[in-house]
């Protein structure tokens, strides 16, 4: 059984699935991107033996926090997470999938990246 993460690690979790959900499909303007039909959501916060469907992201936490000292009164803690993105594919359709993963991925970036759920703070 998994260790449970701790409230900041909860929270930015919980802020980075905000934030995917927001996350508009490149290919179909209005559609999001990890939402199925049925309205439920392809994001994971582990390994995954079943998909509901793709594409799908999984997030999961790095080695841990990494900690900078700056003096006697100010410490500076980073959080990383690991947004791993899969998708359906097969050999007719490779290079298909390879150029709408590349979009996909600058559309999870710039979704990180601009997003006020995470302070404007995220390190790319």
């Amino acid at each position: 059984m998994p260790l449970p993460l701790s409230n900041n690690l909860d929270n930015i979790y919980n802020q980075l699935v905000a934030v995917l959900k927001t996350v508009v499909d490149p290919n179909n303007t209005g559609a999001m991107l990890f939402q199925n039909s049925d309205s439920s959501w392809n994001i994971y916060d582990g390994p995954v033996t079943e998909w509901k469907g793709t594409p799908a992201a999984v997030i999961i936490p790095s080695d841990g926090p990494t900690s900078k000292f700056i003096s006697n009164y100010e410490n500076v803690r980073g959080y990383g997470f690991y947004v791993f993105i899969a998708m359906d594919t097969t050999l007719t359709a490779y290079a298909t999938t390879r150029h709408n993963m590349r979009l996909i991925t600058d559309a999870v970036l710039d979704a990180i990246d601009r997003s006020d759920m995470l302070n404007n703070s995220a390190d790319i």
